[in-house]
């Protein structure tokens, strides 16, 4: 977990206060990433809802949203991702992302050079998650082609559906037999 001493002073300097959760997490979440997110995210608003807040900034990274649109595609059949504001309990709290197209490297080169060292938090799932396998894979694809996470990026936001969707909706009707 981070220092709290040292994040605490870091929001005084910034105007804000820090809100710190007793609630603790059952083993048994960690075992399913989709569940533990769940779980942390229902904390998180029962603290924003306890204290009269209205938004919750996440840290979600560009690494994130790609790793979270292949794992949508891969493991839901879905093209879908993270958005950098979403509304969410019927309206009533509103996520935001602020970091969402930083590469990871690049929040934790900025977080070195203006407060020292970085710890990143271990998941006790994360040993064998399909986050971690997605993330990998994507290590390899750079291997050969180091834009693979930039294109994949590009791609997610900047998506064209006009053409395409047209295109496809023609090949589905006459030639791809239709999946149960």
């Amino acid at each position: 977990m981070a220092d709290v001493e040292k994040l605490s002073d870091i929001c005084r300097h910034l105007g804000l206060e820090l809100l710190l959760s007793k609630n603790t997490l059952s083993e048994s979440v960690f075992q399913d990433c989709f569940r533990c997110s769940q779980a942390r995210r229902r904390l998180l608003f029962d603290l924003a809802e306890a204290h009269g807040c209205n938004k919750i900034a996440l840290g979600h990274n560009a690494d994130d949203l790609v790793e979270t649109f292949l794992l949508n595609i891969f493991y839901s059949g879905r093209l879908a991702a993270l958005c950098p504001r979403q509304s969410v309990l019927r309206g009533s709290l509103i996520l935001i992302r602020p970091l969402i197209y930083l590469w990871k490297s690049d929040i934790e080169d900025f977080a070195r050079r203006h407060f020292g060292r970085v710890s990143t938090p271990t998941c006790p799932g994360a040993k064998d998650s399909r986050r971690l396998a997605i993330r990998r894979w994507l290590v390899r694809l750079s291997r050969n082609n180091r834009h693979i996470k930039r294109n994949l990026l590009k791609a997610v936001t900047n998506t064209k559906f006009e053409y395409p969707c047209c295109l496809i909706e023609k090949c589905y009707r006459t030639r791809i037999p239709r999946l149960a």
